[in-house]
């Protein structure tokens, strides 16, 4: 018969536990470690002069250690009688006695301590009012007992309601209170390869009430760092620090015992700067039946964004590359200073342990690899808040080939909305999909022609389209007044008779020009999705509605282009649109970007007007017209023409 309960409830229930020391005898059974793992952090907050109740000792023995080396006076207290019996035997030296926490019946300020080891986790078994109501009932108890100065120390796996409760009276009586992580506790149980739920050792100290006193509440992440404390100012803080360390030990077990699927995205929070994660850890598996080696990989600052670091193929293919059956890619989040190569690798060091698979051997050592030992550098330029597009950033990227300025949205901080290397000659966008989508106005036969721009962000693709073709006349739209300040102001955009920006809604000016009969000879699509919900991040849906494209398409003269930007991870919602495009225009092509989401699709009301020839059945990339095809060649290799 097993000797765990068949349901939580019974953990408070003093029939429960006359069973279980019943049947198990006086072997002894330490619940969340014993004296040896427990020492450090009780010889710090206890005295041998204290007057300490042993709450709920069961047969645990670390009342007899603790008085084997001079603690004078101790009560080891428990419900059930036949332990105390049993104890009693096994320790004559030793006071028990048999006691119901809720009503021990003895007199107030008794005790200078009151030592908790599970029995609090015991009482508040479950989640509801009555567990509860039973823990609110210790406390009073305990509070009731202990003098002014005394301290109530709980060993306790702090499960969520548990800590809902702790700090739902302690903090409101004006108690002191400090939530200590004891690892030593949990690794007698890791030894044995079993879950590892951490530890946590409350130490709740009565003060004298004040009024207009501050909460104190500390929390300490290392038990061997005792002093090394972090203040937490709320009551909610504080619990969602403890739920942290609990999150990554369960993940952190999880990925030991099984390989990961997919990446794996842990963060990492600097608990002085808590307001955004300072590392963030993908964890990716290659495909092994063992897995029989494992690397950490740092990316350099500003690097996060390419395709090796920033996707799941990316990083499965470093992964190949390190030689590597685990590989945890760390990125170096903003915000954050990252002293040097070495420090970072000591921070991560005791979660990249955690993270180790089990098939590794104990000597195992994990190499920790990056982009020429250096972490690079990040400036933030300007910090601004969008309407549309919440908060951004502008920042500057420093590394051995010079500086590249970037726009970066907030809620979608891998991603680049725009980039300008400062130090750079060529006039050559670092978008690939901005190269291909400017050198699709070649097939224009007039270069003097008018284009709309549909999305401006940091201006690198208007720009690119007035060097290249000054006559253009060109109309720009975006509904952020921020970005078009932005892109003025750190991006170099200018306009001026042939630039010209609108400020408005692209879907109401396309549909405003289609009622005044004005045409474009090419209208392209580079604007960003604010939507998160679906499979695609450019264009926003309205853009590509069925409705809506046939607008766009009577907006361009006979000869004229539709170049959208697509990007989407929803491949039957991108094969959805080209079929759209397909039934509105005579003419449509999709060009893939190597190592990126990025589609660019051509469109044209005549063929004509792209190719010299067409093949009955495919499109080669020997039909396009020659200076398109040969800017697109000169610029980039990256780009499937066929």
């Amino acid at each position: 018969m097993s000797l765990l309960p068949q349901l939580y409830s019974e953990f408070s229930e003093a029939e429960y536990w006359e069973k279980f020391f019943h049947k198990r005898g006086a072997k002894e059974f330490e619940w969340y470690g014993n004296y040896e793992e427990l020492i450090d952090i009780l010889h710090k907050y206890t005295k041998k002069q204290d007057t300490i109740l042993h709450a709920g000792c069961g047969n645990s023995r670390l009342g007899v250690e603790l008085q084997k080396i001079g603690y004078k006076s101790i009560l080891n207290a428990d419900v059930s009688q036949t332990v105390i019996n049993q104890m009693s035997s096994q320790y004559p030296d030793a006071k028990f006695v048999c006691m119901d926490l809720l009503k021990t019946g003895m007199e107030g300020d008794s005790f200078t301590v009151v030592l908790d080891k599970g029995t609090l986790d015991a009482l508040a078994s479950e989640d509801n009012e009555e567990s509860c109501q039973r823990a609110i009932s210790y406390f009073r108890e305990m509070d009731r007992m202990l003098k002014f100065g005394g301290r109530f120390i709980c060993v306790s796996l702090l499960q969520s309601h548990v800590v809902r409760t702790v700090l739902s009276y302690f903090p409101n009586k004006h108690w002191m209170i400090k939530v200590i992580r004891c690892q030593q506790a949990e690794a007698k149980d890791a030894a044995k390869d079993q879950f590892v739920f951490p530890v946590f050792v409350v130490v709740c100290t009565k003060l004298k009430p004040m009024p207009k006193a501050i909460k104190v509440l500390e929390f300490c992440p290392d038990g061997d760092l005792l002093d090394q404390s972090e203040r937490i100012f709320s009551e909610e803080a504080l619990q969602n620090r403890i739920k942290s360390v609990q999150d990554f030990a369960m993940v952190a077990h999880k990925m030991t015992r099984v390989t990961v699927a997919d990446d794996q995205f842990i963060s990492l929070f600097d608990p002085s700067n808590p307001t955004s994660p300072k590392y963030s850890l993908y964890v990716t598996d290659r495909k092994r039946r063992v897995l029989k080696s494992m690397a950490v990989f740092i990316v350099t600052q500003g690097s996060e964004t390419d395709w090796l670091f920033g996707t799941p193929a990316g990083r499965e293919e470093l992964a190949t590359q390190a030689n590597a059956d685990r590989l945890i890619v760390v990125h170096l989040n903003r915000g954050h200073n990252f002293t040097n190569l070495e420090t970072v690798q000591n921070e991560l060091k005791p979660y990249i342990v955690n993270l180790r698979p089990s098939t590794l051997p104990e000597n195992y050592i994990i190499n920790f690899l990056s982009s020429g030992g250096e972490l690079g550098q990040r400036e933030v330029v300007y910090k601004g808040q969008s309407n549309f597009s919440g908060d951004f950033v502008v920042e500057d990227i420093k590394d051995d080939d010079g500086i590249v300025r970037r726009l970066i949205f907030l809620n979608r901080p891998n991603i680049i909305q725009s980039e300008l290397n400062l130090d750079s000659k060529t006039v050559l966008p670092s978008c690939v999909h901005h190269i291909v989508m400017t050198s699709s106005l070649y097939c224009l036969d007039n270069q003097d022609s008018r284009t709309l721009i549909i999305g401006l962000g940091g201006g690198e693709l208007v720009k690119y389209i007035r060097k290249l073709f000054p006559k253009m006349v060109v109309d720009v739209a975006d509904i952020d007044e921020a970005m078009v300040k932005v892109a003025k102001d750190f991006f170099g955009f200018v306009t001026d008779e042939r630039m010209h920006v609108h400020i408005a809604d692209g879907l109401q000016l396309i549909e405003d020009s289609y009622k005044k009969g004005i045409k474009y000879d090419c209208i392209m699509f580079d604007v960003d999705s604010k939507d998160r919900s679906i499979g695609i991040s450019c264009p926003p849906i309205p853009f590509i509605s069925l409705d809506f494209l046939k607008i766009v398409q009577k907006c361009l003269t006979s000869s004229g282009l539709f170049i959208l930007n697509l990007v989407a991870r929803d491949i039957a919602l991108k094969e959805d649109i080209k079929k759209r495009l397909e039934t509105i225009f005579n003419f449509v092509h999709a060009f893939s970007i190597l190592n990126e989401v990025n589609e660019v699709i051509i469109c044209a009301n005549d063929v004509n007007s792209v190719l010299i020839t067409k093949s009955k059945n495919k499109v080669d990339k020997k039909n396009f017209k020659p200076k398109f095809r040969k800017a697109v060649e000169n610029a980039t290799n990256s780009v499937k023409f066929g």
